[in-house]
């Protein structure tokens, strides 16, 4: 067991704290706001077998998302299996840079969050990742995209109801109000 405090789920404490204590030739990171289908959790030592075989290094896993309850309409996954001696980098919502990866399609982790704490937690990656233009526009990106996507469904008043919007009109929405 590894003790450390509650960083936030895509932290990058993961590769430095918990990693090093993993003794199997693969890993599969979840986050405890994720969770593993059963079709997906069975499929998993077929997917180690398979990326064996041909060589790989991760295996993609499909995400099925939602906001407030309402569902992304992109498909989506993120690089969740890999060879456990390759590591992690110590930043926020990494991944291991690697190529020869696959695409697994059995199964999906769900992951479903208010908009609330979405907007809290990119808030807080912005300002972590400040001086970082790619991190920058990810964050800034994300958090307007939820805004908008909920805003359709749930209306402009609902979103910009919550105590975050200003900051988000500023990061996201250039502080101009969205039509």
């Amino acid at each position: 067991m590894v003790n450390d405090q509650h960083h936030g789920y895509g932290d990058a404490s993961f590769g430095p704290r918990l990693l090093p204590h993993i003794r199997t030739p693969w890993t599969f990171k979840i986050d405890a706001d994720e969770w593993p289908n059963e079709d997906l959790l069975r499929s998993l030592s077929c997917a180690t077998w398979y990326a064996e075989h041909h060589e790989l290094d991760g295996i993609w896993v499909p995400f099925h998302s939602s906001v407030d309850g309402i569902e992304y309409q992109e498909q989506h996954g993120h690089l969740r299996l890999f060879r456990t001696h390759i590591g992690w980098p110590n930043s926020l919502h990494s991944r291991p840079m690697i190529d020869n990866t696959a695409y697994w399609t059995t199964g999906y982790v769900r992951h479903d969050r208010s908009l609330d704490e979405l907007e809290r937690d990119y808030l807080r990656y912005y300002r972590i990742g400040q001086g970082n233009i790619q991190w920058t526009e990810h964050n800034a990106l994300m958090m307007r995209s939820a805004c908008i996507g909920t805003a359709a469904v749930k209306g402009w008043e609902y979103v910009k109801s919550h105590a975050w919007w200003p900051e988000v009109l500023a990061v996201a929405f250039g502080g101009e109000e969205p039509h």
